[in-house]
């Protein structure tokens, strides 16, 4: 379906491009991306709040999901795709380009994990110069992506829009709806969990062994994330505002080379043994970012703790 979204506008805003402001838009779009949120989710939760940090986790995981399914329901095609202008007309690079072609544009999945992250982000913190960077970050990662020329405009209002709305449910709701997830027998939770991963899987593509393989990995991490941090809390129980700065970046590398070790690892066994656009190679990477997601959330803080960069049961079962 090809929405009435105009690139006469796309047009207009490609002739003030200039290298430095491509520059400053792309390190921006490259904050949307997954990468972006893992940076910043893992230092506000290993650094800052924990629970902060696991509701903007699930948020922001959610909203990607949501927002791929919402793509896959109006199907329109980014700008320049329909006249065959995308390789002169985006400013990204060609690997990059060629990737996004093969996505559907509305609404900007930068623009609705942005405003729903970042949104929500802004309800809970105090201080006025987070309100005002968080309102920022939303405000330039929505703008990266017409003038990159890979989105219409439209489609970063209606991603503002849907995310903000998410955001608001979450700040009205978030506690109310923890509470009735924690009441739920651990065996409903994963039956929960593996009934919307399947829905996803199945509604997102074009049947089983044609799964919207960009949420595959993330679907993957939600599970670890709503699995693993229980068991977390329980066991190692690390305390996020223990320890001084220099112990608190520490335990961000440490949670984040868990992470990308992981993926690494499993990664290059994977690729040994199925084929990544098999069945069983998206089954694999399911299961490979469930399991980094567990590094993350359970390994690194174990490691951390152990290694006294911050107070948890951990310690003091040790020492009892």
């Amino acid at each position: 379906m090809q929405l009435p979204w105009g690139t006469d506008l796309l047009r207009e805003i490609a002739n003030y491009r200039s290298e430095g402001l491509t520059q400053l838009f792309q390190l921006f779009s490259e904050l949307g991306e997954a990468e972006g949120y893992i940076l910043v989710v893992t230092f506000i939760y290993v650094a800052m709040n924990r629970q902060l940090g696991f509701r903007l986790a699930v948020l922001v995981l959610l909203t990607f999901c949501l927002n791929h399914l919402l793509k896959t329901a109006i199907m329109n095609p980014r700008p320049f795709v329909a006249e065959g202008e995308w390789m002169t007309m985006w400013a990204a690079s060609a690997e990059r380009a060629r990737h996004l072609v093969s996505e559907y544009s509305t609404p900007s999945g930068h623009a609705m994990c942005a405003a729903a992250f970042y949104g929500f982000l802004f309800t809970q913190v105090r201080t006025l110069w987070a309100k005002v960077a968080s309102l920022f970050v939303v405000l330039l990662i929505g703008l990266s992506r017409p003038y990159l020329g890979v989105h219409y405009v439209e489609d970063i209002l209606l991603g503002w829009l849907s995310g903000g709305m998410l955001a608001f449910i979450c700040a009205c709701y978030a506690a109310q709806i923890g509470q009735v997830w924690e009441r739920q027998r651990p065996e409903a939770q994963v039956g929960l969990l593996v009934f919307a991963s399947l829905l996803v899987w199945i509604v997102g593509g074009d049947s089983l062994n044609q799964p919207p393989t960009p949420v595959i990995g993330i679907l993957g991490f939600l599970t670890a994330i709503v699995l693993v941090e229980p068991m977390e809390r329980r066991y190692v129980g690390f305390e996020a505002h223990s320890g001084v700065a220099f112990q608190r970046v520490l335990r961000h590398l440490v949670t984040l080379a868990c992470v990308v070790l992981t993926l690494a690892l499993l990664g290059w066994l994977s690729d040994l043994a199925v084929e990544r656009a098999s069945l069983l190679g998206h089954l694999a990477k399911y299961g490979r970012y469930a399991a980094a997601g567990a590094a993350g959330l359970l390994l690194a803080p174990l490691i951390f703790v152990k290694l006294g960069l911050a107070h948890g049961r951990a310690v003091s079962m040790d020492h009892s």
